[in-house]
C-alpha cells in the first residue's frame, strides 16, 4: 500500500509542477507576443499545418497570439499534440508561427533539420548543397530545387546554421517556421524567442535575386 501512496504523490507532483511551469511559459509567451502588437486567440485551432510538421488531428494550440490587422499577417502557437512516449516520458511538442512576405511568390519550399522531423510528409525534390556540414544538419525539399538554390545562398545558409533549430517552409508570401519544444514545461518559451528571431531575419537574408526571380511584380522564371 505503501508502495502505491507514494507513486501517486509522485504523480500528482509531477502533474502540479507541468500545471505551474505551464502557467508561467503561458504569462512570458503572453509578454513577448504583446510587445509585437499581438493579441491572445483562445480557442482557435488550425485547419492546416505545414505539410512537414508531424502532429496529429488531435493536437492541442495553446498561447495563440496574432497581429489584430485583417490578414494576420503574424500568428504563433504552442502546439502540443497529445503523444507521449512510454519510455522517454517526453512529448511530441512544438511551437509554430506564421507570417507573411508580402512581395514574395515563391514555389513551395520546406527545409527540415535532420533527426528531428522525419520528412513523410516533405513534397517537391530533394535538393543537396555544396556544404556537407548543411547537409547533415538539414533537409531541402522544393517544387523549384533552382528555386531553394537561390533562397538558401551562403548567407542564408550560415544564418540557418548558427539557428540550428528553426525548421520553415515558404509557399508564395507564407512562411510557416516551427521549432520541436526540448522542454515543454519550462516556463522559459525559447522556441518563441527563436522564431521571433527567425521572422525578424529572415526578409534580410533574402538574396535580392529571389526578389527580382519571384517578386509579385517580377517575371517569373520559366518552368
Amino acid at each position: 500500500m505503501g508502495i502505491f501512496l507514494v507513486v501517486w504523490l509522485l504523480l500528482g507532483l509531477r502533474s502540479y509542477y507541468r500545471t505551474y511551469k505551464g502557467r508561467g511559459r503561458a504569462a512570458a509567451v503572453a509578454a513577448l507576443c504583446e510587445q509585437r502588437g499581438m493579441s491572445p486567440m483562445p480557442g482557435t485551432s488550425l485547419h492546416f499545418n505545414p505539410m512537414s510538421l508531424p502532429v496529429g488531428a488531435s493536437a492541442k494550440y495553446l498561447n495563440t497570439f496574432a497581429t489584430t490587422n485583417r490578414d494576420q499577417s503574424l500568428w504563433i502557437s504552442d502546439i502540443q499534440d497529445g503523444v507521449v512516449s512510454s519510455v522517454t516520458d517526453t512529448r511530441n511538442d512544438w511551437t509554430l508561427m506564421m507570417f507573411s512576405v508580402p512581395d514574395l511568390n515563391l514555389p513551395y519550399i520546406a527545409l527540415t533539420r535532420n533527426g528531428d522531423i522525419l520528412s513523410v510528409g516533405a513534397q517537391g525534390r530533394p535538393v543537396h548543397f555544396e556544404s556537407i556540414d548543411f547537409n547533415n544538419r538539414f533537409s531541402v525539399h522544393a517544387d523549384d530545387p533552382r528555386s531553394a538554390v537561390m533562397l538558401i545562398d551562403q548567407g542564408m545558409m550560415q544564418w540557418l546554421l548558427d539557428l540550428d533549430r528553426v525548421n520553415f517552409q515558404v509557399s508564395g508570401p507564407l512562411v510557416s517556421a516551427y521549432v520541436r519544444q526540448r522542454r515543454p514545461d519550462s516556463a522559459d518559451p525559447v522556441e518563441v524567442k527563436m522564431l521571433l528571431r527567425f521572422c525578424d531575419g529572415l526578409v534580410a537574408h533574402i538574396p535580392q535575386i529571389v526578389h527580382l526571380e519571384y517578386g509579385v511584380q517580377g517575371s517569373q522564371p520559366a518552368s
